[in-house]
């Protein structure tokens, strides 16, 4: 059995369905030809190292699948390029076989404001919610207000 990844980039404004579609679309095409996915996931969405298609950044997708038949690989490399969705994709051979991805509840989330919201929300449910630095940046401005500083009188 062989392993391989594939670490491709699509279009970042895409919302969270049509990012699905798109995964789904790859998934399908893998499965035609009979390949045992392993993982599938947003990596992440980060800012490219230079401008493809016009964009600055772009949401990153891990594919680790296994496969004892390597033929198709020039046909699916095809359909990837042709792919609108796609802006870069690449194929490597793994020598072990991958673990199992196991998804926290951030990594669902594409966007990094919806990561913040989320990761608040579960602290805020547990009553682990820390204070927010404005707030506590505030209360020490107010504290100084009160307290006026002591002033040396030095006669010389």
């Amino acid at each position: 059995m062989r392993y391989y990844e594939i670490l491709y980039i699509v279009n970042p404004n895409f919302e969270q369905d049509r990012l699905n579609t798109a995964m789904k679309n790859i998934s399908t095409k893998l499965n035609e030809k009979k390949v045992s996915i392993i993982n599938h996931y947003v990596w992440n969405k980060k800012r490219l190292a230079y401008m493809i298609q016009k964009y600055k950044y772009g949401t990153f997708v891990i594919l680790q699948f296994e496969t004892e038949k390597y033929g198709f690989f020039i046909e699916f490399e095809k359909f990837l390029e042709l792919e609108k969705s796609i802006l870069r994709h690449q194929l490597v051979r793994l020598d072990t076989k991958p673990k199992v991805h196991e998804e926290k509840p951030e990594d669902l989330y594409v966007d990094e404001q919806q990561k913040e919201e989320a990761v608040k929300k579960v602290e805020e449910e547990s009553g682990d919610a820390m204070i927010d630095d404005e707030e506590t940046d505030q209360k020490e401005q107010k504290q100084q207000k009160s307290v006026p500083e002591k002033e040396e009188i030095t006669e010389g």
